[in-house]
């Protein structure tokens, strides 16, 4: 969906003050600024003149000689390199340097807008800082709107959204800092995905919107959402990390290293609020799917063992955590509930998590398959991963049935590799749920010793219901490849 920008001709700042005067359209103005929520129709309308204080205090008021700007976007012609020198070439002309990427930015000839995408030639890290600076610069100035922030990130054609753009603005340091272009990015991605939810371009929106406040502290710190745009932004990472896009040399390894670990932050801080939602804690018509597609991203990915999340540490230890952490909650609140039924409905968020493992691990299966049968370290780091995706589940039950339960299943990722190497068509039994049979022996020993009557049969209603939904959702077979 093309955002409709205002004029090439406005002044951003002065055409916004008057515009204020119309009331509706500037209480959505002074909303999307703070960022707080806006009534759809009225979003779209303002977030094209919306000004941050740095806009109103820095703007330049010079004069531009608009006929030599146009002459010259005509002969950067879509050219990164022409662009970063004509740009430099400016000097302490800030008006100038303004209108020219507005002029390009806003041009009727899409051409113009490849010179922010370098795809005609190679830029040197300088002249991409340049450009980088160049476009923040005008953001900032009041010269270009996030409307038009917007239709410059719709102009990629990678599959990836916003993230290209953004990668791009990410060479400014001052691009990821507060009130800068990938915020104002970030909050105009997420105000559209809110007004078009459901949507394909949605889900590309609100992806584009966690990479953008996960490009800086501060920037993600102001920005975490509601708790429905956390979910959202959530699943959608989790979606366009499953998919495919064209390759663009070294940026494709990046742009996917980058959508894993925006995953793994949006789940490691707000793990409990992420599970409850899939797992129907309290009920809800989500399925685990979304959380087995994150898990076998992340902590049942081998390639995923070199990233880390900042202060947190490394990505798969920080989610396998934030899991012992849900299961250790669901177990106290099972435990410690006043009725059958509470005991019940948490005792299902235990089986429907413990579900969600089960199918990244058949997902894992399938999806490293080749690599699994053929790399005697891979395989044995994939068993690896299998047995600390496991664990943490166990660790949360109280002893003496956690060791009990993690005696059953001490030896069960070997199992369910060479099973899987050995008869991967049809493996004679489902040795991948395995596991959940010897959780769900341990949570009746738990009910059991305690007293604690529906937590078996909460875990094993939840957990049957969820393995049927996840091979159809999935489809995989839970127990080998096909």
């Amino acid at each position: 969906m093309e955002v409709k920008d205002a004029p090439a001709n406005r002044v951003a700042s002065d055409q916004i003050l008057d515009a204020q005067n119309q009331a509706p359209k500037a209480e959505a103005q002074i909303a999307i600024a703070r960022n707080d929520s806006v009534k759809p129709g009225l979003a779209l309308e303002a977030m094209s003149s919306v000004p941050i204080p740095v806009q109103i205090a820095a703007q330049p008021f010079a004069r531009v000689d608009q006929d030599k700007v146009r002459l010259q976007a005509q002969h950067i012609n879509g050219d990164g390199q022409l662009l970063a020198i004509a740009w430099q070439s400016a000097g302490t002309n800030r008006a100038y340097q303004n209108a020219l990427i507005r002029e390009l930015v806003r041009s009727d000839t899409p051409g113009d807008r490849r010179a922010f995408y370098n795809e005609m030639q190679r830029l040197t890290p300088e002249q991409q800082t340049i450009i980088a600076n160049a476009v923040n610069q005008a953001y900032t100035d009041g010269a270009i709107s996030q409307a038009d922030l917007l239709n410059l990130a719709d102009f990629n054609r990678a599959g990836n959204g916003a993230q290209r753009l953004i990668s791009r603005l990410n060479a400014s340091p001052q691009a990821s800092l507060p009130g800068g272009s990938i915020e104002a990015l970030g909050r105009a991605l997420l105000v559209r995905a809110n007004a078009n939810a459901g949507t394909k371009q949605a889900t590309l929106d609100y992806f584009g919107a966690a990479i953008a406040f996960g490009q800086g502290e501060q920037i993600y710190a102001g920005n975490r959402g509601t708790a429905r745009e956390r979910i959202a932004m959530f699943e959608a990472t989790v979606q366009i990390n499953d998919g495919e896009f064209p390759g663009h040399g070294n940026f494709h390894q990046s742009w996917t290293t980058e959508g894993l670990t925006a995953a793994g932050r949006l789940f490691v801080d707000n793990a409990q609020l992420v599970t409850d939602f899939y797992t129907g804690v309290p009920a809800s018509a989500a399925t685990t799917a979304t959380l087995a597609k994150f898990f076998s991203q992340t902590i049942l990915n081998p390639d995923a063992n070199a990233l880390t999340l900042g202060a947190d540490g490394n990505l798969i230890d920080s989610v396998n955590r934030a899991i012992g952490h849900v299961s250790a909650h669901y177990v106290g609140k099972a435990a410690s509930a006043d009725s059958q039924g509470d005991r019940e409905a948490f005792s299902r968020g235990l089986g429907a998590l413990s579900a969600s493992i089960n199918g990244a691990v058949a997902v894992a299966l399938t999806r490293y398959s080749d690599k699994i049968q053929s790399n005697e370290a891979f395989r044995d780091k994939t068993v690896g991963l299998i047995n600390s995706a496991i664990s943490p589940l166990f660790k949360a039950l109280p002893p003496p049935v956690a060791k009990f339960a993690g005696d059953a299943t001490k030896d069960i990722g070997a199992a369910i590799v060479d099973q899987f190497i050995t008869n991967p068509e049809r493996p004679d039994k489902s040795i991948a749920v395995d596991y959940i049979d010897a959780m769900e022996s341990s949570i009746r020993q738990l009910e059991i010793d305690h007293g604690l009557h529906g937590l078996a049969n909460g875990f094993g209603g939840s957990r049957g219901a969820e393995i049927g939904d996840l091979q159809r959702d999935l489809n995989v077979n839970l127990g080998g490849h096909r």
